[in-house]
């Protein structure tokens, strides 16, 4: 073999090289500052941490008081008030790795996961909508330096998690690959609210068009979790609804419409905040006993995300890196030179909006702009 031969083999052991000394890199400087009492002092993550803890050390992970203490004196943070885990009781199981480890490590494995997370569904993304692998640099950029994300890998959240688990739906309904598919979905229930009507429209096409194997791998595993928790730990449904009924986030000022029209309606009328919500449902429902449309998921996954996230009760910044998936088509979508402006306005003045607004009702508004990118996206 000759020299010049050999040269591809050689490249590729640079790249691999240099990917372990970043990897290396990485782990060494952030499990320095994710650990740091700064950081811990706002830190979402150990609110899944701690729940996956007491699960695993036979505690009740709705407990206020019990979460307070395990995130005080296992987890160190300085708080008095607990940061509850208000995710369905199933989820808890994709968490257990993280509670058998130590906070600190388990804090630094999350941090990378989401790195990885995050790379994956843009690449998946920019790939399913035809975009070329020389420039998927541009939208990982995008991606990347998008405010929700940024807050989101800061404050170690889930939302990501739903992102992936769409993308991968996407890639295998596309191909009519439907029980990889349906175990893609699987994460899309970490936060369900946020993709209420992808979730709704998904459940629709399988009654309709019989495919069975998709309800069966999404939906099966679900059951069997649920059903090895309600058998292991009683109580642990009545826990997770008890704690919604007297916790619950829809309380709060959030990032949504609905908290917004709460706040200057009648700020303790919390049925206004599910106003928005109701009237998707009912539209969605209508909308579908008229039409009855059967075309493949593939082609409704964005438009569904957009009125979930729109009319969803509670949310904050952080879930809206789920909007990745309008975005990142609409980069795909500039034709010309005008499009190509009004996108990269749309996306900085976004951000720029997103940095400004303090409190978390000011963003609501900004799903107007994700309006004007999802048309972008829909450019023939």
């Amino acid at each position: 073999m000759s020299a010049w031969a050999s040269l591809p083999q050689i490249y590729w052991m640079i790249k691999l090289l240099i990917l372990i000394f970043l990897t290396i890199f990485l782990i060494k400087h952030s499990a320095t500052l994710l650990i740091s009492p700064m950081f811990l002092y706002q830190d979402d993550f150990v609110a899944y941490w701690s729940a996956a803890r007491l699960l695993l050390t036979g505690g009740n992970p709705y407990d206020p008081s019990q979460v307070l203490r395990i995130e005080r004196e296992e987890a160190g943070v300085p708080w008095t008030e607990p940061l509850m885990f208000w995710n369905p009781p199933w989820i808890i199981f994709i968490l257990l790795p993280f509670g058998i480890l130590n906070y600190q490590f388990s804090r630094v494995i999350w941090f990378i996961m989401h790195i990885f997370a995050i790379a994956t569904s843009v690449y998946g993304l920019w790939k399913i909508y035809g975009g070329s692998r020389k420039n998927i640099l541009l939208a990982w950029l995008f991606a990347f330096f998008f405010v929700p994300t940024l807050v989101m890998i800061r404050y170690g959240q889930s939302a990501i998690l739903v992102l992936l688990s769409l993308t991968g739906f996407i890639y295998f309904a596309r191909y009519q690959r439907w029980s990889l598919a349906g175990v893609s979905l699987i994460l899309a229930t970490v936060k369900p609210h946020l993709v209420y009507l992808v979730l709704g429209w998904i459940v629709l096409y399988i009654i309709r068009n019989r495919i069975w194997s998709l309800g069966v791998t999404w939906i099966g595993p679900i059951i069997g979790i649920t059903a090895l928790f309600a058998w292991r730990y009683p109580a642990l449904f009545t826990e997770f609804f008890r704690v919604h009924i007297e916790r619950s986030p829809a309380y709060l000022a959030t990032f949504t419409i609905g908290a917004w029209l709460r706040m200057h309606i009648d700020p303790n009328n919390n049925f206004i905040q599910f106003i928005p919500t109701l009237i998707a449902v009912l539209s969605f429902l209508l909308t579908e006993a008229i039409f009855k449309t059967k075309r493949n998921p593939y082609y409704h996954i964005q438009r569904l995300t957009l009125i979930s996230l729109l009319t969803t009760p509670f949310g904050w910044l952080h879930d809206q890196v789920i909007s990745l998936i309008i975005i990142i088509p609409a980069f795909l979508r500039s034709f010309n030179l005008i499009t190509n402006v009004l996108l990269i306005t749309a996306y900085f003045l976004m951000n720029i909006l997103m940095i400004f607004a303090v409190e978390q009702t000011r963003y609501a508004w900004i799903i107007a702009i994700l309006i004007l990118l999802y048309l972008i996206s829909k450019i023939k």
